[in-house]
């Protein structure tokens, strides 16, 4: 397998469960004596940055296929993908990070990683995280006309290639995988959960009292305006937010200008931080907020919770799939409340036991499980092209 050139394939690169899973396939494939290229059209990240913020030293090059086009994301995706005809003779294996296998070549071997299909994004007509609405959003009109522009696209050719390996990161995204993609048989779509570092964020389970804790960068789709209603009405509570922060956010500025304006001292808005201080965060959180609806999995949910903080979230996505205790989940910001008013008038005893048993639930989301499975799906595949 030493010779075998492989790319991992993600137009745009930037911090997030997305990135986590790039960087433990790499971790797999240099365990596999493999250097694979990251190829992209931007990173917002470099290499330097990936060790200094991930503690981890890989073996890879990133490989800048030209300067990223700003248009609309549905269409510099299409482009990209596009473009990898260009270089399909240089690897035997892609790994599509991408959610969209459309208009990818068919040269070498394809696994696709899907985090949730693209295919829903564009074609479905519902308002959930994949399709948000104009709410706060200046620029909605004009992406929602691109949006719709690409339907045909989707509509008209096929989204997978002949004997491409599609691997689902929850049954939630392989339920959507199929609903758009009939011609898919379900049993041939595989779910591997994201990867967590479940020992990384275990502590010494001592407590903030009263401690909220959400994770998450700050976009309307992680909803943290609506975050800080519930704060508002809790404020025996302390809520801390804490996210990736992109350069001149909107978002992040309305949420700050708001929990000034209301004087709401219970809210502490923590933008960029390390992952040591986000994991320090978690480490002695008592709850964990999370409120995107139709998360596709939730990775810093599993991070929460593996730490002992207990996670109350949204009933949809993959988050029922990590919280399977619908008493922990909510559809309102009214249930939001009631659930952290009622873990908080539990004993000290009931906590405890409560928090024992999400941390060993919590393994099966451990980093092993998604290596030792990625491990022998690459070796699958490979070996299917010798």
């Amino acid at each position: 397998m030493l010779n075998k050139r492989v790319a991992i394939i993600q137009n745009r690169i930037h911090k997030g469960g997305r990135l986590q899973v790039i960087l433990a396939l790499i971790k797999v494939l240099n365990d596999l004596g493999l250097r694979p290229d990251i190829v992209t059209l931007q990173s917002q990240i470099s290499p330097d940055g990936i060790r200094e913020g991930y503690n981890l030293d890989l073996d890879f090059r990133f490989r800048f296929l030209r300067p990223d086009p700003r248009v609309s994301y549905e269409w510099n995706l299409l482009f990209f993908n596009r473009l990898l005809h260009t270089i399909r003779q240089e690897y035997d294996l892609f790994i599509n990070s991408s959610n969209s296998s459309l208009l990818l070549p068919r040269g070498p071997a394809i696994i696709s990683y899907v985090h949730f299909p693209r295919s829903y994004r564009v074609l479905t007509r519902e308002r959930s995280i994949h399709l948000s609405g104009p709410r706060g959003r200046r620029n909605w009109l004009e992406e929602e006309l691109l949006r719709r522009a690409c339907r045909p696209f989707y509509r008209l050719l096929p989204h997978y290639g002949l004997g491409e390996r599609i691997i689902a990161n929850s049954r939630f995204s392989k339920e959507a995988i199929t609903r758009y993609t009939q011609s898919l048989p379900e049993e041939e779509i595989e779910v591997v959960y994201p990867p967590v570092s479940i020992d990384e964020f275990s502590g010494d389970g001592r407590k903030e009292r009263g401690s909220v804790v959400s994770l998450g960068r700050f976009t309307e789709i992680k909803n943290q305006l609506e975050q800080i209603d519930i704060a508002r009405v809790l404020p025996e509570f302390t809520f801390y937010l804490a996210g990736f922060v992109k350069r001149g956010s909107s978002y992040f500025e309305r949420c700050r200008r708001k929990v000034e304006r209301e004087g709401l001292g219970n809210v502490m808005l923590l933008p960029n931080c390390s992952f040591s201080d986000l994991r320090d965060l978690v480490r002695r959180g008592s709850y964990f907020l999370h409120s995107t609806r139709n998360e596709p999995f939730g990775i810093t949910t599993v991070q929460a919770a593996a730490a002992g903080c207990l996670p109350v979230v949204h009933d949809s996505g993959g988050q029922r799939e990590i919280v399977p205790d619908e008493h922990l989940r909510w559809n309102s910001r009214d249930e939001a409340v009631a659930r952290l008013r009622r873990l908080e008038a539990l004993d000290s005893g009931a906590l405890r036991r409560l928090r024992l048993k999400f941390i060993r639930e919590m393994k099966r989301f451990d980093r092993s499980v998604f290596e030792e499975k990625f491990r022998r799906i690459i070796t699958e595949t490979v070996e299917k092209t010798l």
